[in-house]
């Protein structure tokens, strides 16, 4: 059963466990994830693993100093989830991998030491982490602030601290923001009100764009005056946040999200226009309410860098092309930790192939 439905059923807060109490009350928000509270042991069992060792990442990281040292003005806080994994099963897994007898190692991991090899080698042996052949990617200038800090630093920062860096920036918020730009879209098909509301506001107050390329990506200023985007963006993080994690104490996105007492009886209704009612009060609540990206000292580090794609792509995607939806598979939604969108199928043509039809 949804926590949304045992919130309803029981009140605002609900033991779902021993030592599990899942609360939907905007209130516990703040006292919840304004305080300092040192994260407990069920993140141990998320952990990145190679060779049988676990990999600690940003998310991982429970000493609160380490975790200020570490971020280095970058970070994640996505949530690596291992499906159908027990407590039990992890450390006798680990312990089997370490061996040899077990391949636990984690996808992500032979990506990430891929690209880190050959800097830890110019590193190591030439004492020069700024040596490298070609162009410095986006990935390699993450890794050259970690080896920096690694030589700055070699009592904190070793080689195993760079490999769990390095995988919090290669994981860090791709499928949370793949997540809620699909979800954005099937809503906006789903409701075509909503979408033609939008479609309406962009052409209204942005440049066309030419159909064969993005050769003007909206930028962050232009989008700032669109708020209707920003009333769908939001309605999209109440109503469909990308990931649905329950720690031992703490607030639901899901659950949070469904409080009709705060969203209103139209909870699982796609309705952007409760962002922009007159009652001030009442849409600062619903801001203070709104958990897609955590709280407090728990909120997810690639929170603005998910504003700003977000932002950037659906008003440059929609100006450019015209999208219609395929009903021909039904959708359906899987559940990991991480809540992706299955069988979401559309079609999309250029939209200036539209304008012999106007």
């Amino acid at each position: 059963m949804p926590l949304s439905t045992l919130h309803e059923k029981y009140g605002t807060i609900v033991r779902i466990g021993p030592n599990v109490l899942s609360f939907n009350d905007p209130n516990a928000i703040k006292d919840i994830y304004n305080k300092r509270f040192v994260k407990s042991e069920f993140y141990s069992v998320a952990a990145s693993v190679n060779k049988g060792v676990a990999v600690k990442t940003l998310f991982l990281q429970t000493d609160e100093y380490g975790n200020t040292y570490l971020v280095l003005n970058i970070g994640s806080d996505r949530h690596c989830t291992c499906p159908g994994l027990s407590v039990l099963e992890k450390p006798i897994l680990l312990w089997l991998s370490k061996h040899g007898w077990y391949d636990q190692t984690s996808p992500t991991i032979p990506f990430a030491l891929r690209h880190l090899g050959s800097r830890l080698k110019a590193a190591n042996e030439e004492k020069n982490i700024d040596t490298r052949e070609g162009p410095e990617d986006l990935l390699t200038k993450f890794l050259t602030k970690f080896l920096k800090a690694k030589q700055a630093n070699p009592e904190i920062i070793n080689e195993r601290t760079v490999l769990g860096l390095s995988l919090s920036t290669v994981s860090a918020g791709g499928d949370t923001t793949a997540i809620t730009l699909s979800a954005l879209f099937y809503y906006l098909l789903k409701f075509p009100a909503s979408f033609c509301k939008l479609q309406e506001e962009l052409n209204n107050h942005l440049p066309n764009n030419p159909a064969d390329s993005f050769k003007h990506i909206i930028g962050w200023g232009e989008a700032q005056k669109l708020p209707y985007l920003d009333a769908c963006i939001k309605e999209t993080f109440r109503i469909h946040p990308a990931l649905s994690v329950l720690l031992e104490l703490g607030c639901e996105a899901w659950a949070v999200h469904r409080n009709r007492a705060v969203f209103g009886e139209d909870i699982e209704a796609f309705r952007p226009e409760r962002w922009l009612e007159e009652d001030d009060d009442k849409v600062a609540l619903r801001n203070r309410t709104l958990f897609h990206f955590g709280a407090g000292s728990h909120t997810c580090l690639g929170k603005n860098i998910n504003f700003l794609e977000m932002f950037k792509l659906v008003p440059s995607f929609l100006k450019t092309f015209e999208i219609h939806p395929d009903h021909s598979r039904q959708i359906l939604v899987r559940c990991c930790g991480l809540t992706k969108l299955r069988s979401l199928d559309y079609t999309r043509r250029a939209r200036e192939d539209m304008d012999d039809l106007e």
